[in-house]
């Protein structure tokens, strides 16, 4: 413990002994609660000094009555620290409820009716501890004046019975049909400290009209474009799914910012969505609805369509599709946002180190990792990143930009283009002559809100393929649009088991079909549940000719062995587009 810590500790055993003080000289008022896995602590903020911070500590014993127990400083807040200063700069449920200043204060337990009162008042400050360790804590809330802990004044509370869980969500703002939802998520105040935004956020949630509560519902994220946020619905818009609108108001690109110190970059906004992934099914008392997990898409444009890329990319076990229109691909060539995005990262020639910060349940407790991945330029560089984590498993990613984009540039998008086709991704992509204009491009696998692809479904990544148009040179075109294949989403026949797809530890199998003309096309199996190859291991293939479906013939096979990665490739596969087109099969050598 550092010394200015043991002399604060030494201070307030020093102050347990002394003679009673006036109660408007200390902190009053010291209230905790456990909730879903976190700390609440409030606290009337001193009212003869100002500018003051406040120190919370936690103990294992009453801070009063122990001499030699230390404590643990778990965080600081500053002045005023009931105010929530997000919401007051976007101001949305300000503007939905018409009740001047709505949630400009924290509101700390759930508040269906939208009652102004249930806001912290005035004075009133707030500190959020996710729980790491299931039992009893006491807490300490010390100010600072002039930079100095004034033990003396310290306030404090326990026991507190606390449980770790997965956080929950403070439900702020019901529509008046329960179809739209506003909750405010806490991230951990111990350990969570960006240098440009609090830990706290709000998110909306929105349910179909008249749903009834007991369908699982596939889930849509929805990603905004720069200086949007979330939103506030009435219900879910187009299709029946539960939407979810995260907002990243700081313009992060749905990454994260630098830290207090400014000496690395964390992903902060991008563990805020994996959180909430987990929590849209924890089936809560606040939350009206059920999920099916296995069906998480995403959408959005520019900022919201990086995101996309993001998301498909580096969160694989959440997503099974994601649709990017216009979104950034290659960041440090991203020309006119790559200053407003060294306001939050720091500088493409310094390349601030970007921290993962995860916080996962073992074992009855919560276990915080600080993982040091890479440059931020090059964790934002996603085609260097997907080059670099061939392995991971990645979402289904359909991609749509406009070669005349002046905001959001195509220039970098054929080399990001390439290095999916390099590191094996399953995805889709298409260009035109638009500006910076929404698309949802879809293909007949996959399009926006169609939710045709689950999350444990092995998937084809197509490259190469000799009907591919050329992003460099044609005004044009698509990359995989000419292919596809058939699955439980996008079924040749019905009523026939034979095109199925087959992935088993002893053979992967699909049926693929062009859709102009013939071609040949690089096609490695993704996703794979049971079909495991070690790498470096061989496996015979062979391709049946499925244009008369009745009369498969085998027109092609080989061998081929498995790389680095395990990841088995068959180059040069011929495709028809007749009947049920053609049918790779791949088994492990005996």
């Amino acid at each position: 413990m550092h010394r200015n810590r043991k002399a604060a500790i030494l201070l307030i055993a020093i102050a347990s002994t002394a003679a009673p003080l006036l109660a408007e000289s200390q902190v009053t008022d010291v209230k905790a609660f456990c909730r879903e896995g976190q700390t609440f602590i409030t606290f009337k903020e001193l009212d003869d000094v100002k500018g003051e911070k406040y120190a919370i500590y936690r103990f294992d014993s009453d801070p009063w009555e122990i001499q030699s127990q230390l404590g643990k400083k778990v965080g600081e807040v500053p002045e005023d620290s009931g105010a929530f200063q997000a919401e007051q700069r976007v101001k949305c449920l300000e503007a939905k409820t018409k009740i001047p200043g709505y949630n400009f204060r924290f509101i700390i337990r759930d508040n269906p009716d939208n009652d102004p009162k249930a806001q912290l008042p005035e004075g009133v400050g707030l500190f959020v501890r996710t729980v790491k360790q299931t039992g009893k804590s006491y807490y300490g809330v010390v100010p600072l004046i002039d930079g100095k802990e004034d033990a003396a004044r310290i306030g404090s509370v326990g026991p507190v019975a606390e449980k770790v869980e997965l956080p929950g969500a403070v439900l702020v703002w019901k529509s008046p049909a329960g179809t739209g939802l506003v909750y405010t998520h806490w991230m951990d105040g111990e350990t969570w400290d960006p240098f440009n935004e609090g830990n706290a956020y709000n998110f909306g949630v929105g349910l179909p009209p008249k749903y009834n509560g007991t369908d699982p519902l596939p889930v849509m994220f929805y990603g905004h474009g720069m200086g949007g946020t979330y939103v506030a619905p009435d219900s879910a818009p187009y299709v029946k799914s539960l939407w979810i609108w995260h907002g990243d108001k700081s313009g992060s690109w749905f990454l994260g910012a630098m830290n207090r110190k400014k000496d690395r970059v964390v992903n902060y906004a991008e563990q805020r969505v994996r959180w909430s992934a987990k929590w849209l099914a924890a089936g809560r008392a606040n939350q009206p609805w059920k999920v099916n997990m296995r069906y998480v898409n995403a959408h959005g444009h520019s900022m919201g369509g990086t995101a996309c890329n993001a998301w498909a990319l580096r969160m694989g076990d959440i997503f099974c599709t994601t649709v990017n229109s216009a979104g950034a691909t290659i960041h440090h060539r991203n020309r006119v946002w790559v200053n407003q995005a060294s306001r939050l990262w720091g500088p493409v020639k310094t390349n601030l180190p970007l921290h993962d910060l995860r916080y996962e349940i073992k074992d009855g407790r919560l276990n915080v990792t600080d993982t040091k991945v890479s440059g931020v330029w090059d964790y934002q560089n996603y085609a260097k990143w997907s080059l670099a984590n061939m392995e991971k498993e990645t979402a289904y990613l359909l991609i749509s930009h406009g070669k005349r984009d002046g905001s959001v540039v195509f220039e970098p998008v054929p080399d990001f283009l390439d290095a999916l086709q390099k590191s094996k991704r399953p995805f889709a992509a298409q260009w035109n002559m638009r500006g910076h204009s929404w698309s949802g491009y879809g293909t007949r696998n996959s399009s926006w809100g169609g939710f045709k692809i689950a999350i444990d479904e092995t998937v084809p990544a197509f490259a190469n393929a000799s009907n591919n148009d050329d992003p460099r040179k044609d005004d044009t075109g698509t990359i995989n649009g000419k292919l596809e294949w058939s699955a439980p989403g996008n079924d040749f026949d019905k009523n026939s088991a034979d095109d199925d797809i087959v992935d088993s530890a002893g053979m992967w199998a699909m049926n693929v079909r062009s859709l102009a003309g013939p071609a040949t096309v690089d096609v490695t199996p993704r996703r794979c549940q049971k079909f495991k190859v070690a790498p470096g291991k061989s496996c015979s293939w062979e391709n049946q000719d499925c244009s008369d479906p009745k009369n498969p013939k085998k027109i092609d096979g080989g061998t081929v062995v498995a790389d680095e990665h395990g990841l088995v490739t068959v180059e040069k596969f011929k495709v028809g587009q007749a009947g049920w087109g053609n049918r790779l099969v791949i088994r492990p050598a005996r």
